[in-house]
């Protein structure tokens, strides 16, 4: 019996890392998006190192969960070794059941957010983008083409019509 608490024991330690380091990652993403509206690049890259970081942690703790679990469900005589947590749940004594459902909700509870925060930071990623790429051709005026030729390539403006913020002869 030993060696069931001592490795449920080690799941749940690993389940609290989790939540800690999702946790980190979460508040890491809530400064992407102010980052992001204040275009940072330099704060960008730094948030960016952090989030891999932790990111790597997080898929070393998950490997080890994922062994505890096998470990689980050796113990137990399951031939499935990727128990779902409900799985674990009903297996071990109440007092773990409880501290598990607990874990898996709150885990389950910061990920969900991590993805809403995501996907708001990739709308202002793309925005962005699309921002930068209009006022390039602006700047640059990399629409010359549409300006001054017709179909069959027949003159509708001439160059010297055509206006832009930048001269590109050097």
């Amino acid at each position: 019996m030993i060696v069931i608490e001592e490795t449920i024991n080690n799941l749940i330690d690993i389940i609290e890392k989790e939540i800690k380091y999702n946790l980190q990652l979460l508040e890491l993403l809530v400064q992407e998006q102010k980052i992001l509206i204040s275009s940072d690049v330099t704060a960008v890259e730094k948030n960016i190192k952090e989030q891999d970081y932790l990111i790597g942690n997080i898929k070393k703790l998950e490997e080890i969960r994922i062994e505890n679990v096998n470990k689980i469900s050796e113990i137990y005589g399951k031939s499935d070794k990727n128990l779902k947590f409900s799985d674990i749940i009903e297996l071990v004594d109440e007092e773990y059941a409880e501290k598990l459902t607990i874990l898996m909700e709150k885990l389950k509870s910061v990920v969900e957010n991590i993805t809403k925060i995501n996907i708001n930071n990739k709308y202002l990623i793309e925005s962005g983008l699309e921002f930068l790429e209009e006022n390039v051709k602006v700047f640059y005026g990399a629409n010359e083409k549409e300006l001054f030729y017709k179909k069959g390539g027949k003159e509708k403006k001439k160059k010297g019509d055509i206006k832009r913020i930048v001269d590109r002869k050097v």
